[in-house]
């Protein structure tokens, strides 16, 4: 026999931390890929179809008002999509320094 049973046994440990390691990596990286694309989905989409302001909403004294106007929509998406955006990223990253900070205490 190669291995004692300890050693075997370590040896699956180890190997089962690496390929979950591995997936949890994969995972981290595919959620940074659909973020990076949402980002890029963004900008071209404000770049095609800009926000129409009329011009009794460039006054200025309707301050937030004009996000009641049915022409807002855009504003609107693009809030939402930019938010999601943020909690994403920034999930990713404590999840990401957490995987690299118990690495380091190994």
């Amino acid at each position: 026999m190669k291995y004692t049973d300890k050693e075997a046994l370590d040896e699956i440990l180890k190997r089962s931390e690496t390929v979950s390691r591995r997936r949890k990596m994969r995972t981290y990286k595919n959620i940074a890929s659909v973020g990076a694309v949402l980002f890029a989905g963004l900008v071209v989409m404000l770049t095609v179809f800009p926000p129409q302001v009329s011009a009794a909403y460039s006054t200025g004294t309707l301050y937030g008002a004009f996000l009641l106007s049915r022409e807002a929509g855009g504003y609107v998406l693009a809030g939402m999509v930019a938010f999601v955006l943020g909690v994403i990223v920034t999930v990713c990253a404590y999840k990401y320094r957490k995987l690299k900070k118990t690495e380091e205490e190994r």
